[in-house]
């Protein structure tokens, strides 16, 4: 088994953006990102962006489960439980102007949001895996982006939209944390 490392899930995630996958009704290339969610979700149409990420982390070598194995229950195809479970390992850091995301951060937005220096209302709408930065903006590879569905690519954002970040260690497992059977 690989040992994940943020730099393999900002490799992975970068390729995979590149080929600007999208989501078409009927089966399509974008659903390796959701295969794993279709017992829950089914083959229509969702937002899978956390999925994206949870596969890039999967295939990195993070054996991440499908549910968030805390009190919350989300499933990973949800923003939500990647940050309540960052939260609740100290993997979560806000966007306070003081941290600096590393390549493969996973990037949180709040599309409400309007400073960076506004409380943190708990809007999480997208995830992302942060590639570098673009003069003051932040470059970051995304499943579900744009429109008619969704599709991979590259994006650079203003730091405004920018809820957080999560920062995994390298080597982290969560076979400590969860059964071998997921729930």
């Amino acid at each position: 088994m690989t040992t994940y490392t943020r730099s393999k899930h900002a490799d992975i995630a970068e390729r995979e953006a590149k080929l600007g996958l999208h989501w078409t009704p009927g089966g399509c290339l974008a659903d390796k990102y959701r295969q794993d969610f279709f017992p829950i979700f089914g083959k229509g149409k969702w937002s899978w962006c956390a999925a994206f990420q949870r596969w890039c982390a999967v295939q990195a070598g993070l054996n991440i489960p499908i549910k968030d194995p805390d009190k919350y229950g989300f499933t990973f195809a949800y923003v939500p439980a990647f940050v309540h479970w960052a939260k609740d390992l100290g993997f979560y850091h806000d966007n306070d102007g003081k941290f600096q995301p590393q390549r493969g951060d996973l990037t949180i937005y709040d599309w409400e949001q309007t400073r960076v220096d506004e409380p943190d209302l708990g809007h999480y709408d997208h995830i992302g895996c942060h590639l570098a930065m673009v003069g003051h903006s932040y470059q970051a590879a995304e499943g579900n982006t744009g429109g008619n569905g969704g599709y991979t690519a590259i994006k650079v954002r203003s730091a405004v939209c920018i809820q957080g970040w999560i920062r995994i260690p390298d080597g982290y497992d969560f076979n400590h944390l969860i059964s071998a059977e997921p729930a």
